[in-house]
């Protein structure tokens, strides 16, 4: 080989291990270790909890398991029991996975009710599920949204995130449920109106579609199948977006009587709340990012519309100025690049050869 053509095959080398370090490096998937299984018994009285009602004896109760798998997703399985002549419920050698969500639940007069939701134990054996039934009532004026919490953050592209927990409980010894339906004919109970524009709405936990969303791509409505139970706490939590550019009115309408609105804003973003809200500092939400709590001043009577504006541009959503006489260079994927030049390189060592190659002599 000439002195040529090895100079060739070292650029063509050095150009290929220069391709290999410049690709990212494999990433080796670790092994899950399996949840250990818990073989246990849930069992538990039935009662009627609205004066004057007496249940049905052919009622038929429902053991709901629900365990993330390793991607997130929630796994749910069931099983079903009759309830007995003395008015109790028992599930037999059930078996699910320790930190399984434990819950039984029943359709009683149009709406599914049961108990409170359990954590699975390591070494539990039993599970006491007691649960109240209530008959119904339509009336509106029976519950109260006691608070309605809205976390804020910002992001790139000019969007803010809104992560909101609602808190409603119901008055009486009746359980709440509207008239409405939504789109597949579910029942609704409670309607929460979101702020026009937002948009990419997503639940935290929406086992058994508890939720559906309304209303239009514009002003889109959150609707609630789970009927406010008395004595118990109705918690619904939610995300959603909205467009931010430098500021934005949040212009919303409260259905139900409101006690309570908090809005945290990171101090970070400075993003100020202009409206009838008391600022006070919070460092509960995060001790480690400051955030400031803004306090709605009075209550809301049911139907009413609140308005208020958020003024400020995020650090996130502000452009980097260039410098005078300072050349911006674009980020670029130097990986294809360097492809064409190693291809480039083969045809250049390919045609060198040709040209090295001694050529035979015409006799």
């Amino acid at each position: 080989m000439s002195f040529a053509s090895r100079s060739i095959l070292t650029v063509i080398l050095a150009a290929v291990l220069l391709c290999v370090a410049a690709m990212p490096p494999s990433t080796v998937t670790a092994q899950e270790t399996p949840t250990a299984a818990v073989n246990f018994s849930v069992s538990g009285t039935v009662s009627s909890g609205t004066a004057g009602t007496t249940l049905p004896a052919n009622l038929t109760l429902t053991l709901n398991l629900v365990t993330p798998d390793s991607s997130g997703a929630l796994k749910v399985q069931t099983q079903t029991a009759p309830l007995a002549s003395d008015s109790t419920y028992h599930f037999e050698n059930v078996t699910a996975a320790v930190g399984s969500s434990v819950f039984v639940t029943v359709n009683y007069l149009g709406a599914t009710q049961g108990s409170l939701i359990a954590q699975l134990q390591a070494g539990q054996t039993s599970l006491d599920l007691p649960i109240t039934l209530y008959a119904p009532t339509s009336e509106p004026s029976v519950v109260t949204l006691l608070r309605a919490q809205y976390i804020l953050d910002f992001l790139p592209g000019n969007l803010m995130q809104v992560l909101a927990t609602y808190y409603y409980s119901v008055s009486g010894d009746r359980f709440f449920i509207s008239r409405d339906r939504d789109a597949q004919g579910e029942p609704i109970s409670v309607q929460i109106p979101l702020p026009v524009g937002a948009q990419s709405i997503a639940f935290t936990n929406n086992v058994n579609n508890r939720y559906a969303v309304g209303g239009d791509a514009i002003a889109p409505v959150i609707l609630d199948s789970r009927p406010i139970l008395p004595q118990q706490s109705h918690e619904l939590v939610f995300s959603y977006q909205i467009p931010y550019d430098k500021g934005a009115p949040i212009d919303q309408d409260y259905p139900f009587a409101t006690q309570m609105i908090e809005v945290l804003i990171p101090n970070d973003a400075g993003v100020k709340l202009t409206g009838d809200f008391n600022a006070n500092p919070n460092l509960t939400i995060n001790a480690q990012r400051p955030y400031t709590q803004y306090n709605l001043k009075a209550p809301l009577a049911a139907g009413s519309r609140l308005i208020y504006t958020l003024d400020g541009i995020p650090p996130v959503q502000v452009a980097t100025p260039a410098r005078a006489g300072t050349r911006v260079i674009p980020e670029t994927n130097f990986v294809p690049l360097i492809l064409a030049l190693i291809v480039l390189i083969v045809v250049i060592a390919l045609i060198a050869t040709s040209l090295l190659r001694p050529r035979r002599k015409q006799s």
